[in-house]
């Protein structure tokens, strides 16, 4: 009886170790770029200066006085990656109505997403604070962000697109905006 049973444990997990191995050479061998005639470009958000899209559907380095520096839109990355750029507290920029919300040297939050099936964008770990070094009284506030990507059981590949998902500080704004920026793994 006991030798039953033990026999019956070791063939359910030779079949969970099989599906598993199946479930995860499927998921990698359909993970590539997005789908033919997608741009790839998100506005996630109804507000205005967005930039323009690229040909290659890589979207612009900036929206609002929010300003991407490094790296470049599309390019190639390692990881951890650091994502550097500015923010604009110009009279100008304040004008057009579409500034970006910094307050107590936060400018919101910054994640990161990589592309599963064809079909639906994924997050790794959680959002992390865009720490900025400079005060309301400042035109300019440079920003750093740090992102790490554990590529570990996902098995993405070199190449595939991923994106930062940058959201303003929400503090006291009931529609905060987004920005999407798109780089590949390299």
């Amino acid at each position: 009886m006991k030798n039953l049973q033990k026999a019956n444990i070791i063939r359910i997990i030779i079949a969970i170790v099989i599906v598993l191995i199946i479930s995860n050479w499927f998921i990698s061998k359909n993970r590539t770029a997005l789908p033919a005639g997608s741009t790839g470009y998100q506005n996630s958000s109804n507000n205005t200066n967005t930039g323009t899209s690229k040909a290659d559907g890589l979207s612009v380095a900036s929206k609002c006085g929010f300003k991407i520096t490094s790296p470049a839109s599309g390019a190639a990355v390692s990881f951890p990656l650091t994502v550097k750029g500015t923010i604009s507290h110009t009279d100008a920029q304040m004008k057009t109505g579409c500034s970006w919300n910094e307050i107590n040297q936060r400018a919101g939050t910054a994640q990161l997403f990589y592309y599963v099936n064809n079909s639906v964008w994924q997050s790794q770990g959680v959002a992390v604070p865009i720490l900025t070094s400079g005060t309301l009284v400042a035109s300019t506030s440079a920003f750093s962000v740090s992102l790490n990507f554990l590529n570990q059981g996902v098995g993405l590949r070199s190449g595939s697109k991923m994106k930062i998902t940058f959201l303003e500080n929400e503090v006291g704004i009931t529609n905060p905006k987004t920005f999407d920026f798109y780089v590949y793994f390299k």
